[in-house]
Protein backbone atom coordinates (compact mmCIF):
# COMPACT_ATOMS: atom_id res chain seq x y z
CA UNK A 1 0.00 0.00 0.00
CA UNK A 2 0.89 3.45 -0.65
CA UNK A 3 -1.17 5.19 0.69
CA UNK A 4 0.67 5.83 4.29
CA UNK A 5 0.58 9.75 4.91
CA UNK A 6 3.85 10.94 3.43
CA UNK A 7 3.79 14.10 6.20
CA UNK A 8 5.85 16.60 3.95
CA UNK A 9 5.07 15.46 0.37
CA UNK A 10 6.94 16.58 -2.51
CA UNK A 11 5.80 19.35 -4.97
CA UNK A 12 5.48 18.50 -8.16
CA UNK A 13 7.76 20.43 -11.30
CA UNK A 14 6.94 23.48 -12.76
CA UNK A 15 4.31 24.49 -9.38
CA UNK A 16 3.74 27.88 -10.03
CA UNK A 17 2.81 28.88 -6.51
CA UNK A 18 6.07 29.19 -4.44
CA UNK A 19 3.87 30.85 -1.51
CA UNK A 20 1.32 28.51 -1.15
CA UNK A 21 4.15 25.32 -1.31
CA UNK A 22 5.72 26.79 1.93
CA UNK A 23 2.43 26.93 3.99
CA UNK A 24 2.02 23.24 2.35
CA UNK A 25 5.22 21.98 3.03
CA UNK A 26 5.99 22.68 6.31
CA UNK A 27 10.24 22.85 6.24
CA UNK A 28 10.26 23.14 2.44
CA UNK A 29 12.48 26.37 2.80
CA UNK A 30 14.95 24.21 5.18
CA UNK A 31 15.20 21.31 2.85
CA UNK A 32 16.38 24.03 -0.07
CA UNK A 33 18.99 25.23 2.29
CA UNK A 34 20.19 22.29 3.63
CA UNK A 35 20.95 20.39 0.19
CA UNK A 36 22.09 23.46 -1.02
CA UNK A 37 24.99 23.20 1.32
CA UNK A 38 25.64 19.98 1.69
CA UNK A 39 26.24 19.89 -2.33
CA UNK A 40 27.86 23.20 -3.39
CA UNK A 41 31.53 23.44 -4.57
CA UNK A 42 32.48 26.28 -3.19
CA UNK A 43 32.04 25.18 0.49
CA UNK A 44 35.42 23.46 1.42
CA UNK A 45 35.01 20.19 3.20
CA UNK A 46 36.44 20.34 6.80
CA UNK A 47 38.39 17.28 8.47
CA UNK A 48 35.61 15.73 10.18
CA UNK A 49 33.06 16.41 7.29
CA UNK A 50 35.74 14.01 5.35
CA UNK A 51 36.67 11.80 8.22
CA UNK A 52 32.85 10.87 8.08
CA UNK A 53 32.41 10.12 4.65
CA UNK A 54 35.81 8.17 4.25
CA UNK A 55 35.00 5.88 7.38
CA UNK A 56 31.97 4.93 5.92
CA UNK A 57 29.49 7.45 7.68
CA UNK A 58 27.47 9.09 5.11
CA UNK A 59 26.78 5.76 3.60
CA UNK A 60 24.23 4.90 6.24
CA UNK A 61 23.57 8.50 7.97
CA UNK A 62 21.86 10.99 5.88
CA UNK A 63 23.15 14.89 6.85
CA UNK A 64 21.68 16.66 3.55
CA UNK A 65 18.35 17.10 2.73
CA UNK A 66 15.85 15.70 5.41
CA UNK A 67 15.07 12.16 3.40
CA UNK A 68 11.04 11.94 2.67
CA UNK A 69 9.34 8.61 1.48
CA UNK A 70 6.02 7.50 -0.09
CA UNK A 71 5.97 3.93 1.70
CA UNK A 72 7.61 2.24 4.46
CA UNK A 73 9.59 -0.13 1.89
CA UNK A 74 11.13 2.76 0.43
CA UNK A 75 12.04 3.86 3.79
CA UNK A 76 13.84 0.88 4.42
CA UNK A 77 15.39 0.97 1.41
CA UNK A 78 17.10 4.68 1.59
CA UNK A 79 16.68 5.07 5.31
CA UNK A 80 19.75 2.71 6.64
CA UNK A 81 20.41 4.56 10.10
CA UNK A 82 19.00 7.40 11.94
CA UNK A 83 19.58 10.73 10.16
CA UNK A 84 22.47 13.38 11.47
CA UNK A 85 21.14 16.44 9.27
CA UNK A 86 19.98 18.00 13.05
CA UNK A 87 23.18 16.18 15.37
CA UNK A 88 23.93 19.07 16.79
CA UNK A 89 21.09 20.42 18.04
CA UNK A 90 20.10 16.87 19.38
CA UNK A 91 22.74 15.12 20.99
CA UNK A 92 25.65 16.42 24.24
CA UNK A 93 28.86 16.59 22.91
CA UNK A 94 30.28 14.52 26.41
CA UNK A 95 28.23 12.18 25.47
CA UNK A 96 29.09 11.87 21.78
CA UNK A 97 32.68 11.58 22.78
CA UNK A 98 31.92 8.49 24.93
CA UNK A 99 29.65 6.43 22.90
CA UNK A 100 31.38 7.10 19.67
CA UNK A 101 34.69 5.44 21.60
CA UNK A 102 32.48 2.20 23.12
CA UNK A 103 29.41 2.43 20.56
CA UNK A 104 26.45 0.73 22.02
CA UNK A 105 22.82 -0.25 20.24
CA UNK A 106 20.40 2.86 20.94
CA UNK A 107 17.57 0.35 20.37
CA UNK A 108 17.43 -2.70 21.64
CA UNK A 109 16.03 -4.16 17.79
CA UNK A 110 17.70 -4.07 15.10
CA UNK A 111 17.08 -1.21 12.54
CA UNK A 112 14.22 -1.62 10.37
CA UNK A 113 13.34 -4.78 11.98
CA UNK A 114 12.18 -6.70 15.61
CA UNK A 115 15.38 -9.10 16.04
CA UNK A 116 17.66 -8.10 18.70
CA UNK A 117 20.10 -5.38 18.08
CA UNK A 118 22.40 -6.75 20.14
CA UNK A 119 22.96 -10.31 18.08
CA UNK A 120 25.93 -9.14 15.64
CA UNK A 121 25.28 -5.52 16.23
CA UNK A 122 28.51 -3.51 14.93
CA UNK A 123 29.39 0.17 15.00
CA UNK A 124 32.74 2.05 13.95
CA UNK A 125 34.94 2.97 16.90
CA UNK A 126 36.17 6.32 16.78
CA UNK A 127 38.57 8.31 19.37
CA UNK A 128 40.81 10.47 19.88
CA UNK A 129 41.41 13.73 17.17
CA UNK A 130 39.31 11.66 14.92
CA UNK A 131 36.63 11.85 17.19
CA UNK A 132 37.07 15.14 18.17
CA UNK A 133 36.81 16.30 14.47
CA UNK A 134 34.18 14.45 13.84
CA UNK A 135 32.28 15.91 16.72
CA UNK A 136 32.61 19.43 15.36
CA UNK A 137 31.27 18.65 12.12
CA UNK A 138 28.17 16.57 13.36
CA UNK A 139 27.55 19.72 16.21
CA UNK A 140 27.59 22.36 13.45
CA UNK A 141 24.78 20.33 11.22
CA UNK A 142 21.67 21.78 13.21
CA UNK A 143 17.77 22.47 12.69
CA UNK A 144 17.59 26.07 12.58
CA UNK A 145 14.15 25.96 14.42
CA UNK A 146 15.17 24.28 16.93
CA UNK A 147 16.77 27.05 19.29
CA UNK A 148 20.54 26.32 20.98
CA UNK A 149 20.98 25.37 24.56
CA UNK A 150 23.20 24.70 26.71
CA UNK A 151 24.78 21.25 27.57
CA UNK A 152 22.35 21.00 30.40
CA UNK A 153 19.06 22.67 31.65
CA UNK A 154 19.80 25.83 33.52
CA UNK A 155 17.53 24.91 36.43
CA UNK A 156 16.74 21.42 37.49
CA UNK A 157 12.65 20.57 37.50
CA UNK A 158 11.35 20.23 41.05
CA UNK A 159 9.76 17.16 42.47
CA UNK A 160 6.16 18.39 41.39
CA UNK A 161 7.10 18.14 38.11
CA UNK A 162 8.69 15.57 37.79
CA UNK A 163 5.74 13.35 39.39
CA UNK A 164 3.74 15.15 36.88
CA UNK A 165 5.99 14.18 34.19
CA UNK A 166 5.81 10.01 35.23
CA UNK A 167 2.20 10.61 35.21
CA UNK A 168 2.20 12.06 31.32
CA UNK A 169 5.11 9.38 30.72
CA UNK A 170 3.14 6.18 32.34
CA UNK A 171 -0.61 6.91 32.49
CA UNK A 172 -1.17 9.06 29.82
CA UNK A 173 1.75 8.19 26.86
CA UNK A 174 2.84 4.82 28.10
CA UNK A 175 6.13 5.37 26.68
CA UNK A 176 7.11 2.50 28.53
CA UNK A 177 5.46 0.32 25.86
CA UNK A 178 8.02 0.59 23.60
CA UNK A 179 11.29 2.88 25.64
CA UNK A 180 13.46 1.73 28.41
CA UNK A 181 13.50 4.18 31.23
CA UNK A 182 14.78 4.00 34.60
CA UNK A 183 11.67 3.23 37.12
CA UNK A 184 12.59 3.15 41.04
CA UNK A 185 15.60 0.70 41.34
CA UNK A 186 15.27 -0.72 37.84
CA UNK A 187 15.38 -0.21 34.57
CA UNK A 188 12.45 -1.30 32.64
CA UNK A 189 9.75 -1.14 29.39
CA UNK A 190 10.02 -1.99 26.39
CA UNK A 191 12.63 -2.71 23.45
CA UNK A 192 11.17 -1.20 19.96
CA UNK A 193 12.04 2.38 20.68
CA UNK A 194 15.16 4.51 21.21
CA UNK A 195 16.33 4.16 24.99
CA UNK A 196 15.50 6.85 27.37
CA UNK A 197 17.98 5.92 30.67
CA UNK A 198 20.19 8.26 29.70
CA UNK A 199 18.29 10.91 27.98
CA UNK A 200 19.47 13.60 29.76
CA UNK A 201 22.77 12.72 29.25
CA UNK A 202 22.45 11.67 25.52
CA UNK A 203 19.73 14.38 24.45
CA UNK A 204 19.58 18.34 24.60
CA UNK A 205 16.39 19.70 25.70
CA UNK A 206 14.91 21.78 23.37
CA UNK A 207 15.48 18.45 20.86
CA UNK A 208 13.43 16.62 23.11
CA UNK A 209 10.42 19.10 22.83
CA UNK A 210 10.59 18.97 19.19
CA UNK A 211 10.53 15.67 18.47
CA UNK A 212 7.95 14.82 21.32
CA UNK A 213 5.77 17.79 18.95
CA UNK A 214 7.20 16.55 15.73
CA UNK A 215 8.52 13.21 15.02
CA UNK A 216 8.33 12.86 11.58
CA UNK A 217 10.61 15.94 11.44
CA UNK A 218 13.15 13.75 11.96
CA UNK A 219 12.37 9.94 11.62
CA UNK A 220 9.62 10.24 8.97
CA UNK A 221 7.33 7.03 8.85
CA UNK A 222 9.04 6.12 12.20
CA UNK A 223 7.22 4.05 14.95
CA UNK A 224 6.94 6.65 17.04
CA UNK A 225 3.23 7.61 17.75
CA UNK A 226 2.15 11.48 16.40
CA UNK A 227 0.49 12.42 20.00
CA UNK A 228 -0.49 15.79 18.13
CA UNK A 229 -3.32 17.26 20.09
CA UNK A 230 -3.31 14.72 22.29
CA UNK A 231 -0.52 16.86 25.20
CA UNK A 232 -1.50 20.24 25.63
CA UNK A 233 2.28 22.70 24.79
CA UNK A 234 2.66 22.55 28.45
CA UNK A 235 2.47 18.72 28.95
CA UNK A 236 5.03 18.44 25.80
CA UNK A 237 7.34 20.57 28.03
CA UNK A 238 6.41 18.61 31.10
CA UNK A 239 7.19 15.44 29.54
CA UNK A 240 10.60 16.79 27.96
CA UNK A 241 11.80 17.71 31.47
CA UNK A 242 11.08 14.23 32.68
CA UNK A 243 12.72 12.28 29.78
CA UNK A 244 16.03 15.04 30.72
CA UNK A 245 15.84 13.67 33.97
CA UNK A 246 17.39 10.20 33.28
CA UNK A 247 21.07 9.89 33.06
CA UNK A 248 22.14 6.58 34.43
CA UNK A 249 25.13 4.92 32.35
CA UNK A 250 24.21 1.60 31.46
CA UNK A 251 21.44 -1.08 31.04
CA UNK A 252 22.47 -5.32 31.66
CA UNK A 253 19.02 -6.14 30.17
CA UNK A 254 18.52 -7.37 27.02
CA UNK A 255 15.52 -7.77 24.42
CA UNK A 256 14.18 -11.32 23.79
CA UNK A 257 15.70 -13.69 21.21
CA UNK A 258 14.66 -12.93 17.30
CA UNK A 259 11.26 -13.28 16.22
CA UNK A 260 11.65 -12.09 12.97
CA UNK A 261 11.12 -15.26 11.46
CA UNK A 262 8.33 -17.42 9.71
CA UNK A 263 5.39 -16.17 7.51
CA UNK A 264 3.96 -13.02 8.62
CA UNK A 265 0.28 -11.93 9.95
CA UNK A 266 -0.62 -11.17 6.71
CA UNK A 267 0.45 -13.83 4.63
CA UNK A 268 1.28 -13.33 0.68
CA UNK A 269 0.63 -9.10 0.65
CA UNK A 270 3.76 -8.41 0.95
CA UNK A 271 2.78 -4.35 1.22
CA UNK A 272 0.03 -4.97 3.81
CA UNK A 273 2.92 -7.31 5.93
CA UNK A 274 5.20 -4.96 5.91
CA UNK A 275 3.06 -2.10 7.79
CA UNK A 276 1.60 -4.76 10.21
CA UNK A 277 5.84 -5.70 10.69
CA UNK A 278 6.53 -2.17 10.81
CA UNK A 279 3.81 -0.82 13.25
CA UNK A 280 2.21 -4.10 14.68
CA UNK A 281 5.22 -6.77 15.34
CA UNK A 282 6.73 -4.68 17.78
CA UNK A 283 4.50 -5.78 20.20
CA UNK A 284 1.84 -8.26 18.79
CA UNK A 285 4.62 -10.37 17.05
CA UNK A 286 5.51 -11.28 13.28
CA UNK A 287 2.44 -14.03 13.44
CA UNK A 288 0.23 -11.16 15.58
CA UNK A 289 -0.32 -13.56 18.68
CA UNK A 290 1.41 -11.25 21.54
CA UNK A 291 4.46 -12.10 21.54
CA UNK A 292 6.25 -9.28 20.26
CA UNK A 293 9.98 -7.75 21.90
CA UNK A 294 7.70 -5.93 23.29
CA UNK A 295 5.82 -7.90 25.37
CA UNK A 296 8.07 -8.08 28.30
CA UNK A 297 7.00 -9.86 31.22
CA UNK A 298 6.49 -6.66 33.77
CA UNK A 299 3.89 -5.20 30.96
CA UNK A 300 0.71 -4.13 33.10
CA UNK A 301 -1.24 -5.13 30.08
CA UNK A 302 0.12 -8.28 27.99
CA UNK A 303 -0.84 -7.56 23.74
CA UNK A 304 -3.41 -9.39 22.34
CA UNK A 305 -3.57 -12.47 20.89
CA UNK A 306 -4.89 -11.14 17.06
CA UNK A 307 -5.32 -14.97 15.98
CA UNK A 308 -7.69 -15.56 19.08
CA UNK A 309 -11.36 -16.09 18.71
CA UNK A 310 -12.14 -15.28 21.76
CA UNK A 311 -9.86 -12.14 22.25
CA UNK A 312 -11.05 -10.99 18.89
CA UNK A 313 -14.76 -11.95 18.92
CA UNK A 314 -15.00 -9.49 21.16
CA UNK A 315 -14.84 -6.36 19.22
CA UNK A 316 -16.88 -5.50 16.10
CA UNK A 317 -14.71 -4.13 13.22
CA UNK A 318 -15.74 -0.80 14.23
CA UNK A 319 -14.37 -0.82 17.88
CA UNK A 320 -11.43 -1.99 16.10
CA UNK A 321 -10.91 0.73 13.54
CA UNK A 322 -11.74 3.56 16.61
CA UNK A 323 -8.37 1.21 18.16
CA UNK A 324 -6.25 1.43 15.37
CA UNK A 325 -7.17 5.27 15.09
CA UNK A 326 -7.58 6.27 18.67
CA UNK A 327 -5.63 4.08 20.57
CA UNK A 328 -6.64 1.94 22.90
CA UNK A 329 -8.96 3.70 25.60
CA UNK A 330 -10.65 4.15 22.77
CA UNK A 331 -12.71 0.97 23.09
CA UNK A 332 -12.32 0.62 27.00
CA UNK A 333 -8.72 -1.23 26.43
CA UNK A 334 -4.81 -0.21 27.65
CA UNK A 335 -2.97 2.90 26.80
CA UNK A 336 -0.51 1.02 25.86
CA UNK A 337 -1.92 0.53 22.95
CA UNK A 338 -1.51 3.62 20.72
CA UNK A 339 -3.60 5.24 17.57
CA UNK A 340 -2.32 5.38 14.56
CA UNK A 341 -4.78 7.92 13.01
CA UNK A 342 -2.04 10.23 12.72
CA UNK A 343 0.27 7.56 10.98
CA UNK A 344 -1.55 6.08 8.59
CA UNK A 345 -4.02 6.73 6.49
CA UNK A 346 -7.94 5.10 6.24
CA UNK A 347 -7.03 3.17 3.87
CA UNK A 348 -4.33 1.20 5.65
CA UNK A 349 -6.04 1.42 8.65
CA UNK A 350 -9.41 -0.35 6.90
CA UNK A 351 -7.02 -2.95 5.59
CA UNK A 352 -5.60 -4.07 9.09
CA UNK A 353 -9.10 -3.95 10.37
CA UNK A 354 -9.85 -6.80 7.89
CA UNK A 355 -6.61 -8.38 8.27
CA UNK A 356 -7.66 -8.73 12.22
CA UNK A 357 -11.32 -10.18 11.77
CA UNK A 358 -10.43 -12.59 8.64
CA UNK A 359 -7.06 -14.12 11.19
CA UNK A 360 -9.09 -13.47 14.29
CA UNK A 361 -12.58 -15.06 13.41
CA UNK A 362 -15.91 -12.97 13.46
CA UNK A 363 -17.55 -10.70 15.82
CA UNK A 364 -19.69 -12.71 18.77
CA UNK A 365 -21.79 -10.34 20.50
CA UNK A 366 -21.97 -13.00 23.80
CA UNK A 367 -18.23 -11.68 23.93
CA UNK A 368 -19.02 -8.50 24.30
CA UNK A 369 -17.48 -6.50 27.27
CA UNK A 370 -15.86 -9.48 28.65
CA UNK A 371 -12.31 -8.48 29.44
CA UNK A 372 -9.41 -10.16 27.66
CA UNK A 373 -7.26 -12.31 29.56
CA UNK A 374 -4.10 -10.32 31.30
Amino acid sequence: MNSIRNRFPCPARGTPNAAGLERSVPGLALVLLTATLATSPALAVSPGQALFQNKGCAGCHNVGAPLRFRDIASRHAKMKAPQLWFAGSKFQTAWLQTWLASPTPIRGLQWGGIDSAFSGWKHPRVSGSDATSIIQYLTALKDPRIASSGPAQAKAPNKSRLRQGRRLFEAKGACYGCHRYPKRSKITGGWSGARLWDAGRRLKPEWIKAYLKSPDTYDPMGRMPRFGTQFTAAEYDTLADYLGSFQLTADTGRPPSARDTGSGFAGSDKSLDRTFRWYCAQCHGRDGKGKGPNATADLPTQPMNLTDPKQIGRFTDENTTNTLTRGGPASGLSVIMPGFGNTLSRKDIAALTQLIRKRGGPYDPSLAGKQPPR
